[in-house]
C-alpha cells in the first residue's frame, strides 16, 4: 500500500514537473534568444542621404542631381570613366596627363580666361585621376549654374590643348613627383607599385621619367577615345532641381558628340607567393612609416560590408585593436590605422603606422599577428557590435560636411554604388554578424602581405637585419638593391 501511495506520488511529481516546463521553457528559449542576439543601436541616427535623381540626355550622358537646401554653393561633378589604368602600357600617367589637360584652355578661351571666369562665378575647381576614373569638380555659387556647365560644355566640345600649356603641366607634373617627401604618400605610392605589378592598376603609379614621353598626339587620341558622354556621369549637388538641370545640361552639353565606347575587363592581381618587404629612403626622417598591405576581391555586397566592420576592428579608428596594442600597450607606435581603398575590380587593405624606429620588427610582427587573429578566429559578438555602432554612429557625421558629402557623393556614383548605400547602408551593417566576418576571409589569403618601409636609412636598415629579404628602392619607387639576412649588399640579387 506505502509503495503504491509512493509511486502515485512520483508519477504526480512528474506531471507537475512537466505542466511548469510547459510555461518555463518559452521563457528560458526567449531568454536564450535575447543573450544570442546584440540589442541593436538605438535609436538609429538619421542618415542625411537626400534622394539621387537622375536621367539620360539623348548622347548617353547620364545626369544625376542630389537636392541639398540651404546651400549657397553648386558642386559639379564630371566623372570620366576611364582612369590610368587604361593608359598605355608604354605611356603610364597619360590619363592624369589628359585630366590635367582639360582646363588648360579651348577654342576661344585661354587658361588664364578660365581660372578668371571661375573666380568670377564664386567657385574653384579641381582634378583627381584615380586607376578607374578621373572626376573634374567645380563649385560655385548656385546663381551661376548656367554659367558653370556652359564652360563645361565648352571645354568638352572644344578642346584645343595649347602647345604652351602642354609643356605647363608637364613640368607641374614633374616637380609634383620629385618634390614629394610626404611619407605617407611615398609610402602608399610604393605599395601601390609593388602590389599592382604587372597590372594595369599599376600604372596608377609613375615616376618622373615618363613625363618627357608625353606628347600632344598621344594626348589628343586618349581625349577622343574616352572623353565622351556616353562614357561619363554628371553629378550635381545642391540647392537645385532636377528640371533646372534638365534645362541647363540639355542646352550646354546635347551637342558633346556621342562615340562608340569600348569596354575593358581586368581582372584582380595575382596574390603574392611570399611576403615581400620594401624600403624607400626618405633622408632626415626622425620616425619609421609602415605599410602593410592586400589585394581583396570584389564579389559580393555583402562581403564589403564585411570588410568595412573588419576594418573597424583592426584599425579603423582610436578604440581599435591597433592602436590598444601599438601605442596603448606597448608604446611602439605614435598612431595605428587601416583603410580600405575601393576599386572596380577589386579593394585595396592596408594598415599603416609611424612606429619608433627601434621597434620597426616587433612593430610589423604585432601587426601581422593582429590580421591572423581577426582572420583565423571568429571576432567575439561584443566587438563586432561595437564597430557596427560606431560605423553607424560616425557615417551621418562623416558626410554631414558639404564637402565630404559630395566627395562620397561622386565616389559612389563613380563606382555605380548608390543601391548600397542610398537605400540600405544600415540594413547592409546590421546583417553582419560573427560568422559572416569570418567566413568573408576565409578564402582570402593573408600569409604572403606586401611590406614597404620608409624612413631614413642610414637609422632603418640597422633595424631591418630581422627580416629575410628586404628590396631598397629609391623615393621615384625605382629599385636599387636587395638586402638579404647575413649580406650587407647585393646589387646583382
Amino acid at each position: 500500500m506505502k509503495t503504491h501511495i509512493q509511486l502515485r506520488k512520483a508519477i504526480f511529481g512528474v506531471l507537475f514537473g512537466l505542466f511548469i516546463l510547459s510555461f518555463i521553457n518559452p521563457f528560458l528559449s526567449a531568454q536564450e534568444k535575447f543573450r544570442k542576439t546584440p540589442p541593436l543601436p538605438y535609436p538609429l541616427p538619421d542618415l542625411d542621404f537626400p534622394a539621387l535623381e537622375s536621367f539620360m540626355l539623348s548622347n548617353g550622358l547620364q545626369v544625376s542631381v542630389v537636392q541639398r537646401k540651404p546651400q549657397p554653393f553648386v558642386d559639379i561633378h564630371l566623372i570620366i570613366l576611364t582612369g590610368e589604368s587604361l593608359s598605355p602600357d608604354d605611356l603610364p600617367g597619360l590619363a592624369s596627363f589628359t585630366a590635367n589637360m582639360l582646363f588648360k584652355g579651348a577654342t576661344g578661351i585661354s587658361a588664364s580666361q578660365i581660372e578668371e571666369l571661375i573666380e568670377y562665378i564664386g567657385g574653384d575647381f579641381s582634378v583627381t585621376t584615380y586607376p578607374d576614373y578621373s572626376v573634374f569638380s567645380i563649385t560655385c555659387l548656385k546663381d551661376y549654374l548656367n554659367d558653370a556647365i556652359k564652360l563645361l560644355g565648352q571645354l568638352l566640345t572644344q578642346a584645343d590643348f595649347p602647345k604652351i600649356e602642354v609643356n605647363n603641366v608637364k613640368r607641374d607634373m614633374f616637380y609634383n613627383i620629385v618634390r614629394n617627401t610626404n611619407p605617407e604618400l611615398l609610402g602608399r605610392k610604393l605599395l601601390f607599385q609593388i602590389m599592382f605589378n604587372n597590372h594595369p592598376y599599376g600604372k596608377y603609379v609613375f615616376n618622373s621619367s615618363v613625363i618627357k614621353r608625353l606628347n600632344r598626339k598621344d594626348l589628343l587620341t586618349f581625349f577622343d577615345k574616352f572623353y565622351i558622354p556616353n562614357n561619363a556621369r554628371l553629378l550635381i549637388i545642391g540647392d537645385v532641381d532636377l528640371l533646372e538641370v534638365t534645362n541647363i545640361t540639355g542646352r550646354h552639353l546635347s551637342q558633346w558628340e556621342k562615340k562608340n565606347v569600348e569596354t575593358y575587363h581586368i581582372n584582380p592581381p595575382a596574390s603574392n607567393t611570399k611576403p615581400k618587404i620594401c624600403f624607400t629612403d626618405l633622408p632626415n626622417g626622425d620616425e619609421t612609416t609602415i605599410f602593410i598591405g592586400y589585394v581583396l576581391p570584389k564579389e559580393k555586397t555583402e562581403d564589403y560590408f564585411s570588410y568595412l566592420v573588419f576594418n573597424q576592428i583592426l584599425g579603423g579608428s582610436h578604440i581599435s585593436r591597433l592602436i590598444m596594442n601599438l601605442r596603448e600597450t606597448r608604446g611602439y607606435a605614435y598612431w595605428a590605422f587601416s583603410e580600405i581603398e575601393l576599386f572596380e575590380n577589386c579593394n585595396l587593405f592596408y594598415v599603416k603606422a609611424k612606429v619608433k624606429t627601434e621597434y620597426l620588427y616587433p612593430s610589423v610582427t604585432e601587426i601581422l599577428r593582429e590580421i591572423r587573429s581577426l582572420t583565423m578566429n571568429r571576432v567575439p559578438n561584443h566587438e563586432i557590435e561595437q564597430a557596427k555602432s560606431y560605423l553607424i554612429g560616425n557615417f551621418p557625421i562623416q558626410i554631414s560636411g558639404h564637402k565630404e558629402f559630395s566627395l562620397k557623393a561622386s565616389e559612389i556614383v563613380a563606382l555605380d554604388m548608390e543601391g548600397i548605400y542610398w537605400e540600405n547602408y544600415y540594413e547592409n551593417i546590421m546583417y553582419v554578424n560573427s560568422n559572416t566576418v569570418f567566413e568573408t576571409f576565409q578564402d582570402i589569403s593573408f600569409l604572403n602581405p606586401v611590406i614597404v618601409i620608409v624612413g631614413d636609412k642610414d637609422v632603418v636598415l640597422d633595424h631591418t637585419k630581422e627580416f629575410d629579404e628586404v628590396e631598397i628602392y629609391d623615393n621615384e619607387g625605382i629599385f636599387q638593391y636587395k638586402l638579404k639576412k647575413g649580406i650587407e649588399n647585393d646589387s646583382e640579387l
